[in-house]
């Protein structure tokens, strides 16, 4: 059984386990870099809360064998854990004097995201755009974005420089930046318990040796970082010197300082060879190599 007729019967399948007054539909979603996942939306009469369920791991669950009752059942369960008491208000999205203070910006590939970029407001960077989104906390549903759209704008009657401007402002408030060894971030990746956090020091010299990974504390865009006010300057101030970035996802960068045995073609190779066969096509965010010049205070594409 192929994939789009696995996500057609378990689309009626799990239909059949709700009662009248709930409908259950099989949607498309469109992620960044192109990716595009089958997910279930499920809609409860005089409810606004539609969580949607994606359906490849549990197409992946079924083609080793665990069956189709199963696999809608644990649907079900899935979206029944969803706290569904009330409605939630999203009345605060309409009103933007609410949600300026919110407002945060990501980087993306502009190339990989041109479908999705003729949707929403962002500005180029190098290769890459600035976009923005809205992080939102709720009682009910957790922590969240919702991705700016052209239309928001248009409804919140501003513009892409009034949202630069809120996000640079918010971005590093809500997100922190976080600057760890790499062999923090290889710990935390191989579930390494018990390594101590040996965070990179402003006062004091670099100890995790040449190079270090920027990123935020929630860890989630981290590849922000490079945008905000100063930080880049601060950077080359502690490691004496322009630097390197290397684009390891959209969740964090990694900081190299200028060294003579550095073999640019070969880096550029490491990147785009660890992009198609370890990043998660999602997350990839560019398979350039940048330098920052501490004289100029910019960054270059290689």
């Amino acid at each position: 059984m192929n994939f789009t007729v696995f996500c057609n019967l378990m689309k009626d399948m799990v239909q059949q386990r709700f009662a009248e007054g709930t409908e259950v539909r099989l949607q498309e979603v469109l992620k960044n870099n192109n990716v595009r996942l089958s997910g279930l939306i499920i809609t409860e009469e005089g409810k606004n809360i539609s969580p949607t369920i994606y359906l490849e791991s549990f197409y992946q669950a079924f083609c080793e064998g665990t069956p189709m009752d199963v696999i809608a059942n644990a649907i079900v369960d899935s979206y029944l854990s969803v706290p569904k008491e009330a409605d939630i208000d999203l009345n605060f999205f309409k009103d933007f004097e609410r949600v300026k203070g919110r407002i945060a910006y990501r980087l993306v590939n502009r190339k990989y995201n041109e479908e999705l970029l003729a949707d929403v407001p962002f500005i180029p960077y190098l290769y890459l755009a600035i976009c923005f989104f809205c992080a939102y906390s709720d009682i009910m549903l957790g922590e969240g974005v919702i991705l700016v759209r052209r239309s928001h704008m248009e409804m919140w009657n501003t513009d892409v420089k009034e949202l630069f401007a809120l996000a640079q402002q918010n971005t590093p408030q809500l997100y922190p930046k976080e600057i760890l060894g790499m062999d923090v971030l290889l710990a935390e990746l191989m579930g390494m318990e018990g390594m101590d956090r040996k965070l990179f020091k402003w006062e004091a010299e670099a100890e995790q040796g040449p190079m270090f990974v920027l990123t935020n504390e929630k860890r989630v865009q981290g590849a922000a970082t490079i945008l905000y006010p100063d930080l880049l300057e601060q950077i080359a101030a502690k490691v004496g010197g322009g630097f390197w970035i290397i684009p390891s996802s959209v969740h964090e960068v990694i900081i190299v300082p200028y060294h003579p045995k550095m073999d640019i073609l070969s880096t550029k190779r490491m990147i785009f060879e660890i992009n198609r066969t370890k990043v998660d096509p999602e997350e990839v965010l560019s398979d350039s190599l940048y330098a920052y010049n501490e004289k100029d205070k910019r960054i270059i594409n290689l």
